[in-house]
């Protein structure tokens, strides 16, 4: 949309380069100008939605990277109480456990139990991995909004500052 705004006033600079060098119609080039004034409010209006989307993002994307954030600090914490048990009690070895058995439905039970602890425990440090992942994406994220946020609000500025030439043209060429 900002480029098909800026097309248009890029056609009407053209069409006013075309009139002032032609015979010299003051109310062709003040509509001209008019016109050029309404477009780049136009672009004025779009680039505020822009920017309003692109804060809308931010602020989404620091709400799921504050959530992020919390899960991963759960997840470490957890991780790291997991480590901690598995220091304080030894090295256990697997096939010291499941011969230790009583029975055949012990050594089951032991077995089942022994891969219902692994896979949690692989279960856990792939959630963190997975979670620093997801937490440098939203932060990839957030710095790319911030910098398109920064972007808008400089052509913002620069569309008020031709506003402001285009309205001292439309009374320079009235008072001439």
């Amino acid at each position: 949309r900002l480029q098909e705004i800026r097309a248009e006033r890029t056609e009407l600079r053209r069409d006013l380069s075309g009139i002032r060098s032609r015979v010299h119609d003051v109310s062709a080039e003040i509509r001209n100008i008019q016109r050029q004034r309404e477009v780049s409010a136009s672009l004025l209006r779009e680039l505020n939605f822009q920017m309003s989307e692109t804060e809308r993002k931010i602020e989404e994307t620091t709400g799921e990277l504050l959530r992020t954030q919390d899960e991963l600090a759960q997840k470490k914490a957890l991780l790291d109480r997991r480590l901690r048990d598995i220091y304080k009690r030894g090295p256990v070895m697997t096939e010291e456990v499941l011969l230790t058995a009583s029975s055949f439905a012990d050594l089951l039970n032991r077995y089942k139990y022994l891969y219902l602890v692994a896979q949690r425990d692989r279960r856990l440090v792939a959630d963190v991995g997975e979670l620093n992942r997801q937490l440098q994406l939203r932060e990839q994220e957030l710095r790319r909004s911030f910098t398109d946020l920064q972007y808008l609000q400089n052509e913002r500025a620069q569309e008020h500052a031709e506003l402001g030439n285009m309205a001292q043209a439309r009374s320079s060429t009235l008072s001439t």
